[in-house]
């Protein structure tokens, strides 16, 4: 419920522009959606970038939520996104990591390639203001092959919702394991990304308030 507030807030904005620069003949996608993701981050110690981040699981639902109101359910998918921890800014108790590099992938049952992507950066911060752990996330990524390639424009922002951690955690300096919802929104220009990286955090954070 949360992620579908969230970037309905936006979709104005995204509807615009994706209907404005989408090829000809190809339905313009508005948003990609996945719930409940197995999601893990593995603590290295020494190098920082050694510690992954990963938010992969097989047999999952995607959700493709096209231009006039035209919904795509591919069952059995599998989704991965994957990326390096760049700085844990963590402080107070609270987790405040940021991300870079990494890949997105989604597949049918089949294993055919429909999106894949390179993560430029994501960053999460933990939430102190509820009685149990979530992290909220967001980044960006470029488009680089898929049977969708077309229908999404070559860059989109990653909406994250990180919940049901299996306890709190105050940095990035130990294991965890968590659940993930993952949303993937076409963007058409750096200054509507800043727009929806910084307001989708705040939104998320004041509606779990």
């Amino acid at each position: 419920m949360m992620r579908k507030n969230l970037v309905r807030v936006f979709s104005g904005l995204v509807v615009l522009f994706s209907l404005s620069i989408a090829p000809a003949g190809a339905i313009p996608i508005e948003e990609i959606s996945v719930d409940s993701v197995d999601t893990v981050f593995g603590y290295v110690s020494g190098p920082i970038t050694d510690s992954q981040l990963t938010i992969e699981q097989s047999g999952v639902t995607v959700v493709v939520e096209k231009s006039g109101n035209v919904q795509e359910e591919i069952s059995g998918a599998f989704f991965s996104l994957v990326t390096n921890l760049a700085a844990d800014n963590s402080t107070g108790g609270r987790a405040i990591g940021s991300f870079t590099g990494g890949s997105i992938t989604i597949k049918d049952a089949m294993g055919v390639p429909l999106l894949l992507a390179d993560i430029g950066s994501f960053s999460m911060e933990e939430d102190t203001y509820l009685p149990f752990c979530i992290l909220a996330g967001a980044g960006t990524f470029q488009v680089t092959g898929g049977t969708w390639q077309s229908s999404f424009l070559p860059e989109g922002i990653i909406l994250d919702l990180t919940w049901k951690l299996d306890s709190d955690i105050d940095d990035f300096g130990a294991d965890f394991s968590a659940e993930s919802n993952v949303t993937l929104t076409p963007i058409p220009e750096p200054t509507v990304l800043s727009l929806l990286a910084v307001g989708g955090l705040m939104i998320m954070r004041r509606r779990w308030l």
